[in-house]
């Protein structure tokens, strides 16, 4: 209970701030958060989630009760548990952990501001609606700006990409139809438009049947999700929404022969779809696919069921027990299936305890009469401090992908944005949605993820959580929510776990962010020297060499440049600092294998642009491929290291390097064991070590393999 005036006037000011929150966070979404957790962009969205927890913390405290948490809560604080210990085993940790803080902030604040959702619903749906509007004028500056861009660079630049496999898949995605938005994925923005376009539609047929006038707007932001979620193409995200809205429909209407009537229509869709060869084309490879995913995801489970391989296990595992045909991935293309495989059986037994939980304790609110309250807008004061918030990231180059645009660009794009907002937010007057919608948007994401892997992007699970909120809204606690008196202790507690979580946040994100500098650096100092290898190897003319030659000494400034090293050249000195630096922050915790490949393909441009130089970077690659055994590509350097190593050998030297590269070709081989460029490289090591054995079944295997494999295993 609130003890005095000032408790009373900092809960309407922490009111306040809910609501803003309520209103800003998926509003900036689309202009911040991108697909990497660990972006600095990224890194200050998770520094406002982490004030957003705080917020609903502290009002809690302040108004003298408590939610008591149900089960939805519980079993989702039991999953993510059982995750951090998945991280800590993890054999990519680096890249698990970021994902693991960004699912807990996400789901955080959606559990923290549910009581303010409760009391002012239209503020969150304000938001979601501004977040989807700056989603469309991202899709259409993706067409317009980004892709044409993109497609100039790999026209006058050949160093963007080095290898030719890598150069496709970029030509695929600069000419593709299929739109990504702020996702970088297809479909993971199909998830993101069949979550929150029921609640679109919804809000839209509430405000027609009571003539608002914002009802045509509103049409008009339901055509868009539509029209965007065809562009993107996902297959599985559609018929996920299909089967849905299926489900809502015969949860919503009891009588026999409406529910026949809706499963007849589902059914005329779906083979009405089917009935174009194309459809049916796509969707029969699609299946293909993905079938063979899962089988090699079975064989990783049945490996450990138990525990699994650690997060990210499927990523490093997969090659191992890779179909012959099938395509590469890092992702079992199926949520419950990674959770098997990388945190176990169990584990996933409780991520689809937790689902259905969540899909149950809405499910009683579906036939319920629609929310109550009458139509209303946001405040203009947050509107515009929503605004001012979007100029705020702009001139603080938190925008993500900010690099890619021209200042004019960024200019229409931050006014546009910030002029759609206070337009959507304080312009529209916002109906109660109906109670259907919620379900409909989590039942179909969920079901999406059997066959996908958004959920990998807490950008998703973030959108997702706050929809799964909103059908409380208007309604009465159930006794699973009732309030609890609290004493000063339990508010002493809670004021201690809102000061924690802000600070645990912000410590997160600086620490983060001091350690991506490091791997930017690292990543700058490898394109660098990608670029100067091209123009060493190409007719690029001389502006493009002495371009590369200048960009080396830029990036040589980063680094502190010991001085027994200014006698060597450049871009050795450049490719030595920049290993031992990387080398350095990708052994700490959490250890960073991915950066360990940047280290790797370092060490391989220096190997060409300074073949007798390159010796010298020996123990760094063996020290990798020893600390990481099971990641295919740091085992194939270390085998190519010491072939280089014995070409400048001799005596027992040479053939000891020999010897030890033949056995590192050979895990090679057993980790990937389709790779045929793998069992080539081994056969050519063998050969020249005198086991003519091993050459000769390496060289039957590939002609075995060859006319089975998949075309990039050919390569």
């Amino acid at each position: 209970m609130i003890a005095s005036d000032q408790d009373r006037r900092l809960s309407r000011w922490l009111g306040r701030a809910a609501v803003l929150w309520l209103v800003a966070l998926p509003t900036l979404r689309p202009l911040i958060w991108s697909g990497e957790p660990s972006d600095t962009a990224n890194l200050f969205y998770l520094s406002l989630l982490g004030a957003a927890i705080a917020t609903g913390l502290l009002q809690r405290a302040l108004r003298g009760g408590v939610s008591r948490p149900d089960w939805t809560v519980v079993l989702g604080a039991a999953f993510l548990g059982v995750a951090a210990i998945g991280c800590w085993r993890s054999p990519a940790a680096a890249t698990a952990w970021p994902i693991w803080w960004a699912w807990a902030l996400h789901l955080g604040a959606a559990v923290a501001l549910a009581p303010q959702v409760r009391r002012t619903p239209r503020a969150l749906m304000a938001g979601l609606l501004a977040g989807l509007a700056i989603e469309g004028l991202l899709l259409a500056s993706q067409v317009q700006i980004e892709r044409p861009a993109l497609q100039e660079e790999l026209a006058v630049d050949p160093a963007v990409v080095e290898h030719e496999r890598l150069r496709d898949q970029y030509h695929v995605r600069a000419h593709s139809w299929r739109l990504e938005g702020s996702f970088l994925l297809a479909n993971t923005l199909a998830a993101y438009l069949i979550t929150v376009l029921p609640l679109v539609v919804g809000l839209a047929w509430a405000s027609w049947r009571q003539r608002l006038s914002g009802r045509l707007a509103l049409s008009a932001f339901a055509l868009l999700a539509v029209f965007a979620l065809a562009r993107s193409g996902s297959k599985a995200g559609m018929l996920a929404l299909l089967c849905a809205g299926g489900v809502t429909a015969i949860l919503a209407w009891p009588r026999p022969r409406q529910r026949v009537i809706v499963v007849c229509a589902c059914s005329a869709l779906l083979v009405g779809a089917l009935a174009f060869s194309g459809v049916r084309d796509r969707l029969e490879a699609s299946a293909g696919v993905r079938l063979d995913y899962w089988r090699a995801a079975v064989t990783l489970i049945g490996e450990r069921p138990l525990v699994g391989h650690g997060a990210e296990g499927f990523r490093v595992h997969f090659p191992r027990v890779k179909p012959l045909d099938s395509e590469e991935t890092v992702i079992a293309h199926s949520e419950p299936l990674q959770a098997a495989v990388d945190l176990g059986i169990p584990a996933a037994v409780l991520l689809l305890a937790w689902w259905a939980v969540l899909l149950l304790r809405l499910r009683p609110q579906v036939a319920a009469t629609p929310g109550a309250g009458a139509a209303a807008r946001v405040h203009l004061p947050t509107a515009a401090a929503v605004a001012a918030l979007i100029v705020y990231v702009a001139i603080t180059g938190t925008i993500v992908d900010a690099n890619i645009w021209e200042p004019e660009a960024l200019a229409w794009l931050v006014f546009g944005a910030s002029a759609l907002t206070v337009l959507v937010l304080y312009g529209i007057r916002l109906p109660a949605p109906p109670r259907w919608a919620a379900l409909t948007g989590v039942l179909a994401c969920l079901l999406h993820a059997f066959a996908d892997f958004h959920l990998h992007s807490p950008q998703v699970v973030g959108i997702l959580a706050l929809v799964a909120v909103l059908p409380e809204s208007g309604s009465r606690p159930r006794t699973t929510h009732r309030l609890v008196r609290i004493g000063s202790a339990q508010r002493t507690l809670l004021v201690g776990a809102a000061l924690s979580v802000l600070v645990l946040a912000l410590v997160y994100g600086a620490t983060t962010a001091l350690a991506q500098a490091g791997s930017e650096r690292a990543r700058a100092a490898e394109s660098v020297l990608r670029r100067l290898r091209v123009a060493s190897r190409r007719d690029l003319g001389d502006a493009y060499l002495i371009q590369a030659e200048t960009a080396v000494s830029i990036a040589l400034r980063a680094y502190p440049v010991p001085l027994e090293s200014l006698q060597l050249p450049p871009d050795l000195v450049l490719a030595q600092v920049a290993v031992d630096d990387a080398l350095a922050q990708c052994l700490r915790f959490p250890d960073d294998p991915m950066l360990a490949q940047v280290i790797v393909a370092i060490v391989e441009h220096a190997a060409v642009l300074h073949p007798q130089g390159g010796d010298g970077f020996t123990p760094t690659i063996l020290a990798i491929a020893n600390r990481w055994p099971d990641h295919v590509v740091l085992v194939q350097a270390a085998s190519r290291q010491l072939r280089r190593t014995a070409g400048q050998a001799s005596g027992d030297a040479e053939n000891d390097a020999r010897r030890e590269a033949q056995r590192w070709a050979q895990r090679a081989v057993d980790l990937y064991p389709t790779q045929l460029s793998l069992r080539a490289e081994l056969a050519a090591i063998a050969e020249a070590n005198g086991d003519s054995a091993t050459a000769m079944r390496e060289r039957a295997a590939i002609e075995r393999l060859a006319p089975h494999v998949h075309a990039v295993n050919a390569q």
